[in-house]
């Protein structure tokens, strides 16, 4: 009889811990859920706010105004990029003191050794970045913001001398005709 009772105890024991683990198991299953419920919100209401307010704060709605801006191209065959920075101070090469880099855009394939005697469909390439830089950059900032275009050391090694001449030609041509 003490055995049964003692199983019996042991028994109703286990069935309540059990009971209150399966309890425990459903409240943290809520939580969860309601966790999960409150990101899924906040992450609609976060659409909503950027789709309505125009996205994310950006450098193109409130310009630098005191800064000095530089455009950076840089050919590879490739790959061609664009970097925009915006520095501080006087110092207007790209490598000074604390630039601040405003805006970038990578055009993979066609690289720039693509148009070695199409200069032609180069000057339309060159216009993209050169768009893309005019709406970064402030208007009034325009006449001051110089442009390098770099071909990298592997592009002055594959390209003639004479068609390496001529795409820098075109290139300083469209920077000239360009509002830089």
């Amino acid at each position: 009889a003490a055995v049964t009772t003692q199983l019996t105890h042991h028994t109703t024991l286990y069935r309540a811990r059990e009971a209150e683990r399966k309890k425990d198991l459903n409240w943290t299953l809520c939580f969860r859920a309601a966790a999960v419920l409150l990101g899924m919100v906040a992450v609609l209401v976060a659409v909503l706010y950027l789709a309505r307010h125009g996205g994310l704060p950006s450098p193109y709605h409130a310009p630098c105004t005191d800064c000095n801006f530089t455009v950076v191209i840089d050919a590879a065959p490739s790959r061609t990029t664009l970097q925009i920075f915006a520095m501080r101070g006087t110092e207007l090469a790209p490598h000074a003191a604390s630039p601040h880099r405003y805006t970038s855009l990578t055009r993979k394939s066609p690289g720039i050794i693509y148009f070695v005697n199409r200069t032609e469909t180069l000057k339309d390439y060159l216009s993209r970045f050169l768009s893309v830089a005019e709406n970064a950059t402030p208007k009034q900032k325009w006449a001051r913001t110089p442009v390098y275009f770099w071909f990298t050391s592997s592009m002055r090694s594959r390209v003639e001398p004479q068609d390496l001449a001529q795409l820098r030609r075109t290139v300083e041509g469209e920077v000239q005709t360009s509002v830089f």
